[in-house]
C-alpha cells in the first residue's frame, strides 16, 4: 500500500512540475546541486523510514510499533528546541493528543 500511495505521490508531481511557473520555488531550489540533496533525502528518508516500519511491525507488537511511530512528532519538536526553535503550546498539545489517540486505540 505504501508503494502504491509513493507511485501516485511521484506522478502528481511529476505533472505539476513542468505545469508551475519558477517563481512558485526559491531561489535555492533552481540550483541543480539542491536537487541533488533533496532526492536524496527523499529516497532515504521516505524508504528507509518504510523499511524500518516494516521491520518493527515484523519483529514487534503491531499496537507497540505504532505508538513508538506515532511519537515521531515529539522528537521532531525536541531537535527544534535543542535547536533554539520555539514550539507553541498548541503544537505541544496536538502531539501529545496524536500519541495518547493511537496508544488508547491499541490499548484495547
Amino acid at each position: 500500500s505504501s508503494l502504491v500511495r509513493l507511485l501516485g505521490g511521484l506522478l502528481l508531481v511529476a505533472v505539476l512540475i513542468p505545469i508551475l511557473r519558477q517563481s512558485y520555488f526559491p531561489v535555492s531550489a533552481r540550483n541543480k546541486r539542491v536537487w541533488r540533496f533533496v532526492l536524496l533525502a527523499t529516497l532515504v528518508g521516505t524508504f528507509g523510514g518504510i523499511i524500518f516500519q516494516q521491520t518493527a511491525y515484523k519483529f514487534t507488537y503491531t499496537g507497540l510499533a505504532q505508538t513508538m511511530i506515532a511519537t515521531s512528532s515529539i522528537f521532531v519538536m525536541l531537535i527544534a528546541l535543542i535547536r533554539g526553535e520555539r514550539i507553541s503550546p498548541r503544537a505541544w498539545l496536538g502531539a501529545t493528543v496524536a500519541v495518547a489517540g493511537v496508544g488508547l486505540l491499541f490499548w484495547f
